[in-house]
């Protein structure tokens, strides 16, 4: 089994703040297969406690084609974060997609379901929630083409304000997967790191879902037999 090699490139804004980190995986040498955190708007930045069908990731594959053959992978495997602050106890459902419309975003009717697991067990990455099985196709990357893969999950309604959420992708590809093409373009051997999708933050009382946390209690003194 092969994995990818991942380097980052960070945009820094001169005097003011780092504004943009890109995170990019390929072989060595020409690169055959790429995979890169994708940068079309289709991440939701902000969550409310007990959204659901919130975009927090989203990841394409190429290939470039230089070998005239797809791409065969045979894993896609996720976890949270070392920079996450949300505990993966307040996922209660996620939910692997890839686009067919290609638009950017996220939209159920132009998508196809890869797989889900409810309440994923996300914060080991020794240990990866993993769509697919090794040794067997899961997804074909046609040669010279692409595919945009979405990760949607349904947040818990007691997740702590102002936590953020932070998804570690991988993939594997292989030659002469069963269910595969004959050849494919494979990864590098190198070891690397997965790419980092998007931070996403919970805001208790902000988006589309707004929730607002009133405290009723009146301020006074009880005394015995008060209700």
């Amino acid at each position: 089994m092969k994995r990818l090699v991942t380097t980052s490139i960070v945009s820094v804004l001169v005097l003011v703040a780092v504004v943009g980190v890109a995170s990019l995986a390929f072989t060595s040498g020409s690169p055959e297969t790429m995979v890169i955190k994708d940068f079309s708007g289709g991440i939701e930045p902000f969550a409310a406690p007990g959204q659901t069908f919130v975009v927090a990731g989203a990841f394409r594959i190429f290939d470039p084609g230089d070998d005239n053959a797809p791409t065969a992978i045979e894993t896609i495997s996720l976890c949270v974060a070392p920079t996450s602050t949300l505990s993966s106890r307040y996922i209660s459902g996620l939910r692997l997609y890839v686009d067919e419309g290609f638009s950017g975003f996220f939209d159920r009717r132009e998508s196809t379901l890869l797989g889900s697991v409810v309440r994923p067990k996300l914060d080991d990455c020794d240990n990866p929630v993993t769509f697919g099985q090794s040794g067997s196709l899961f997804i074909l990357v046609p040669n010279r083409g692409a595919k945009l893969f979405f990760v949607v999950v349904d947040i818990a309604s007691d997740a702590p304000d102002g936590a953020s959420f932070v998804l570690s992708f991988d993939a594997t590809a292989s030659d002469g997967l069963r269910g595969g093409p004959a050849i494919s373009s494979g990864f590098s051997a190198e070891q690397g790191p997965p790419v980092l999708g998007d931070t996403l933050t919970i805001r208790a009382t902000s988006g589309d879902a707004e929730t607002d946390v009133i405290d009723e209690t009146p301020n006074v003194t009880a005394k015995p037999g008060t209700s």
